[in-house]
């Protein structure tokens, strides 16, 4: 059996106004259109994740909600952590580890550095992921507490335009 893992870092964001925290930024329209090529992307790739797991940042949160509205994802299947906003790639990993068992595939949406390094350490390279970047991974394994990143293969690149 494998387990898939897809990263995602965020869309396009507006910049930070005066006396706005980061964590508040917004998706810029061309943010929201680069979600929406994705999800297309996505669709016809046929890499359909079968959970969403995301940063709790507002830009995180708007890309992920676009992503599972144009997958027709239940919402039930979305989970926004605040830990997620500025974790370290081991916080990700221990978070993927704690995975609902009958989960196969994965989607994690985050902020760079972090979805960037995180991408580089399951490819055993030098990934930086642009806005909206998607990488795709598989592993093998039955059990998500198994994950290993020795045992993880990059097996697609999308990139938003």
């Amino acid at each position: 059996m494998m387990k898939k893992v897809y990263l995602l870092r965020h869309a396009q964001s507006a910049g930070k106004q005066a006396g706005q925290r980061d964590y508040d930024r917004d998706l810029t329209p061309e943010g929201e259109r680069q979600v929406n090529n994705l999800a297309s992307l996505i669709v016809k790739a046929r890499l359909l994740p079968e959970f969403i797991m995301s940063s709790s940042s507002v830009r995180t949160r708007r890309t992920a909600q676009l992503i599972q509205s144009a997958l027709q994802l239940p919402a039930t299947q979305v989970r926004f952590l605040d830990s997620l906003y500025e974790a370290t790639t081991r916080e990700w990993i221990q978070q993927l580890k704690q995975m609902p068992e009958g989960l196969n595939t994965v989607l994690l949406i985050g902020h760079n550095p972090a979805i960037s390094h995180l991408g580089g350490i399951f490819a055993g390279r030098s990934i930086d992921l642009p806005a909206c970047g998607f990488v795709a991974f598989e592993f093998p394994g039955r059990e998500w507490k198994e994950f290993a990143v020795a045992g993880v293969e990059l097996t697609q690149i999308l990139i938003a335009s």
